[in-house]
């Protein structure tokens, strides 16, 4: 008996981090515990010849932490590659790298965010798992123009 192809056509060709801010806070005042306050920006580049997408995911951990006592303020940055071997339109190829783009390398950026921590003697800090669907969805919302 045959295995199915379960593989998808959308291939993940590898990732790179573009940026890594570390800025700490030396005036931060532990007094309670801290929430954690961070935001997201997702951005996919597509070519169309190649059939491939470009995803840009970049977070901002605890923006401002001078004026809002937090103990440190963390940038990070990453840019993943992908290539469909069908032939989709532009627009399914910049959908499948703004979904699936973004739920692979979403792993890699809480990685990356948690060894950052880590090495510069914070507590890790694991990022919650997101619903990849509706961030995108709310994202394109904020975004809108009313013309």
């Amino acid at each position: 008996m045959d295995k199915p192809n379960i593989e998808s056509d959308f291939k993940f060709l590898g990732y790179q981090v573009n940026n890594i801010s570390l800025t700490t806070n030396p005036l931060f005042q532990n007094s309670n515990p801290i929430d954690l306050n961070f935001n997201f920006t997702v951005s996919a580049g597509t070519d169309a010849e190649e059939r491939k997408v470009q995803v840009t995911l970049g977070t901002t951990l605890f923006p401002d932490a001078n004026q809002n006592n937090y103990p440190f303020s963390l940038e990070v940055m990453i840019t993943g590659v992908f290539q469909s071997e069908k032939n989709l339109s532009i627009e399914e190829l910049e959908r499948f790298g703004e979904i699936n783009g973004t739920a692979t390398l979403f792993p890699f950026l809480r990685s990356i965010i948690a060894g950052v921590c880590v090495n510069a003697n914070f507590p890790a800090i694991m990022l919650p798992l997101i619903n990849v669907y509706n961030f995108i969805e709310e994202q394109k919302k904020s975004k809108l123009i009313i013309e």
